[in-house]
């Protein structure tokens, strides 16, 4: 991965918005226009990424589904589940939604990343991507404003944590984020 010294050589930015990693603040800071859709990566850009624990991002992604997303919300979800139901009984449908892909799978394809920030570091790791491009600060948008603000390891089951675990196994070892077994 590329340091503070190689950013200042760089100026043009291109993000990789993987969904539910604070892409929309992202977006919203570079100038960038949001959304989750493959498309050419800009001659000569400093290409960067965000990814978030997939254990959170599993129940970020349940939240938004439920409360924001109704076209996905119609296709995937049964009225009245639970964060936990829909983990632990929905593994078959929820693969082929690309909405819903591992991490890994949204920059699988992409020629190169120069930068790889964290959610769980984005307020230390944005402060680098401020000084080095000179960006303004991340505005919060399109937060889970639903959320019950329990930690997902409070909010999840053993077999809920089980099934992300597998859903998501690629996405805990290339980023090296902790599977619970």
């Amino acid at each position: 991965m590329a340091t503070v010294s190689l950013f200042k050589t760089q100026m043009l930015l291109d993000f990789i918005h993987i969904p539910k990693t604070a892409g929309v603040s992202i977006c919203s800071a570079i100038g960038q226009t949001h959304g989750h859709r493959p498309r050419k990566i800009k001659q000569g850009a400093f290409v960067f990424s965000c990814v978030r624990n997939p254990y959170d991002r599993a129940v970020s992604l349940y939240y938004f589904l439920r409360d924001k997303a109704p076209n996905y919300k119609e296709q995937i979800m049964i009225e009245g589940e639970t964060v936990n139901t829909y983990w632990e009984e929905r593994i078959n449908q929820i693969r082929p939604v690309r909405f819903l892909q591992p991490q890994k799978a949204w920059i699988e394809d992409v020629e190169r990343i120069d930068k790889l920030i964290r959610f769980e570091t984005l307020a230390e790791d944005w402060a680098e991507m401020r000084q080095a491009f000179e960006l303004p600060a991340l505005e919060h948008k399109n937060g889970d404003t639903s959320r019950p603000s329990t930690p997902w390891q409070e909010e999840l089951t053993a077999e809920s944590i089980a099934k992300i675990g597998e859903i998501y196994a690629d996405d805990f070892k290339y980023f090296n984020y902790k599977r619970i077994l």
